[in-house]
């Protein structure tokens, strides 16, 4: 949780705004300015005090409340229409094309507009319609291709240079 930015957002939200010039935020609360030293007997002090204070570390309470029950969720991203809005150049995304889903890099030098691998390299990819962000990553150990040290891949290897 960014304490900054939520202190920025509880403090947009607090009824009394003009109370907050009176405080400094340190050490995760709100004290009483240097300079309001004298009044921090004062009941309205005090109660504001107390009052900012309590409504600070519900606000946090919640906020964690919240970031605990979304834990585990997953979001559905949502099909973009290519019509609508094309994703940055050089960003691997999911694209539908001809009723198929593949991953497809935005690439303007390629005919059509995005690229995609094969078992020899690039190819252009025509026809998007839709497009998704990729928010996924796929394992270390995962390949759609062999590497340099797989059996099958170092038999072939062989195969073509004459050997076994």
């Amino acid at each position: 949780m960014n304490i900054g930015k939520e202190r920025e957002a509880f403090e947009a939200v607090w009824l009394v705004p003009h109370e907050l010039g009176f405080f400094e935020f340190k050490d995760n609360q709100y004290v009483l300015k240097d300079n309001y030293a004298d009044d921090s007997e004062s009941p309205i002090a005090n109660e504001t005090y107390h009052s900012l204070n309590s409504g600070w570390s519900m606000w946090l309470k919640a906020k964690a409340d919240e970031a605990k029950k979304l834990e585990g969720c997953v979001v559905v991203p949502e099909w973009i229409s290519t019509k609508e809005f094309l994703p940055a150049e050089g960003v691997e995304v999911l694209v539908h094309r001809y009723g198929q889903v593949i991953q497809a890099t935005k690439d303007s030098g390629y005919a059509g507009g995005f690229k995609e691998r094969n078992c020899y390299g690039w190819q252009a990819t025509f026809d998007v319609t839709y497009w998704m962000p990729k928010n996924f990553k796929l394992p270390e150990s995962y390949s759609f291709y062999y590497n340099d040290e797989h059996p099958y891949k170092v038999t072939m290897v062989e195969a073509a240079r004459g050997g076994n």
